[in-house]
């Protein structure tokens, strides 16, 4: 069958169509010219080039040797968080810290979002001077605690209008809220400056330059690994790349899999038109069932993969659990190791399929399995949304000090 775009079926129910599907060899404009055209940029006024905008939020970041996730200076609540242990970084579900939010200033700030009031809103943020981001960050960390999805986004939506660099980093359409790959990028380099192991890392909108890459890696002589983030105007997935001696594989983790007949926007084939020799597979596996998430699924891929092949081989991995060929260069797998599959948001497919990666969810310090009457199983795996919620938080707060750096003429 292979995941030719050709004669693609529709795609599933309720995961939003944004921009035409690019295939190898287009391109486009960056971030800022896909808000425009879509009519959901905000103040497209006064923002600086992408370089510049990638470094000025790697400034708002602070290095720590105990870190796996991305950790700010600001927000205080962000600096509420503690290891777990085994790599991963958890939220208190009570703000902690030297550091002590404002409280008489949050409930101020509060009762402004309940009464949707961004006038109040900003009044209340201005009089803190350079404390907002650290408030700010609190607010949004004591909504998604409480719940209030409502007020979180009523609180993103209102800064958007005068922190025009947020726009750059989170995507605003019918699809929600979506990472870009400007802020994709921002979060991988802290990531990088903790976990150097991490596997070099190519993130882009640009269809011609993942074909141009992928014609560079097959004339390396030597042994490589690369991971390409791809972003086809909808959908990230990514790409993991690996030659040892005469070896050449390639991994593709898209986060919809294989279900609805190939839904991502690159084929197996067009990448060994690229990479003669290359073998290719495919996990089959639709572990994303929301909207606007897979930004995460693929940050998320790209540190577990890497983390994977300092010990292991992913590959042999994929290779005992192929399912179906294509061709000898065009395999499909099933499953990816428990860390990897706990991402799966459907609790009926983990509590069937994956119980191992089930109870991974239960083994990092805070329960990711919360009630839910309105699903099959009785509850929700919301890992993926809090870490969603966490990667918007630190992308506000660098947007924000930056915009108060440009209005103070800094």
């Amino acid at each position: 069958m292979g995941f030719n775009i050709s004669n693609r079926p529709e795609r599933p129910q309720g995961f939003a169509q944004t921009q035409p599907r690019l295939t190898l060899g287009q391109t486009r404009g960056g971030a800022t010219e896909r808000l425009a055209r879509s009519g959901q940029a905000a103040l497209g006024v006064g923002r600086t080039s992408a370089p510049v905008r990638t470094e000025i939020a790697r400034s708002a970041f602070r290095p720590s040797e105990k870190q796996s996730e991305p950790v700010a200076v600001l927000p205080q609540a962000i600096r509420g968080e503690k290891s777990n242990g085994d790599g991963e970084r958890v939220v208190n579900e009570t703000i902690s810290g030297q550091a002590k939010p404002d409280q008489p200033v949050l409930d101020r700030l509060q009762a402004a979002v309940e009464n949707n009031d961004g006038e109040a809103l900003f009044k209340l943020l201005d009089q803190q001077g350079e404390k907002q981001p650290d408030l700010i960050g609190d607010l949004l960390v004591q909504l998604a605690l409480k719940g209030d999805e409502d007020g979180y986004s009523f609180v993103i939506d209102t800064l958007k209008e005068r922190y025009v660099d947020i726009d750059t980093y989170i995507r605003f359409g019918e699809e929600g809220r979506v990472i870009t790959p400007e802020g994709l990028k921002v979060l991988l380099d802290q990531l990088k400056e903790t976990r150097p192991w991490i596997i070099d890392t190519l993130v882009t909108d640009s269809g011609k330059e993942v074909k141009n890459e992928l014609q560079r890696l097959a004339k390396e002589q030597g042994d490589f690994q690369k991971v390409i983030v791809f972003d086809d105007g909808d959908h990230f997935r990514p790409i993991l790349i690996e030659k040892k001696g005469d070896d050449l594989h390639v991994l593709v983790t898209d986060s919809l899999g294989d279900e609805m007949g190939r839904v991502t926007g690159m084929s197996a084939n067009e990448v060994i038109k690229f990479m003669p020799g290359a073998t290719v597979y495919t996990l089959d596996e639709k572990r994303q069932t929301d909207k606007n998430t897979c930004s995460v699924f693929a940050l998320r891929d790209l540190v577990q993969l890497s983390r994977y092949q300092q010990q292991g081989d992913i590959f042999a991995y994929a290779a005992d659990r192929v399912t179906s060929k294509n061709s000898e260069q065009d395999q499909i797998f099933s499953q990816l190791p428990p860390e990897m599959m706990k991402t799966t948001q459907s609790v009926t497919k983990l509590n069937a399929k994956y119980p191992e990666a089930k109870q991974a969810l239960k083994k990092k310090g805070k329960e990711y399995l919360v009630p839910d009457s309105r699903s099959q199983a009785g509850e929700r795996n919301v890992y993926v949304k809090k870490k969603h919620q966490k990667y918007e938080q630190l992308l506000i707060a660098a947007a924000v000090r930056e915009g108060m750096k440009q209005k103070a003429g800094g």
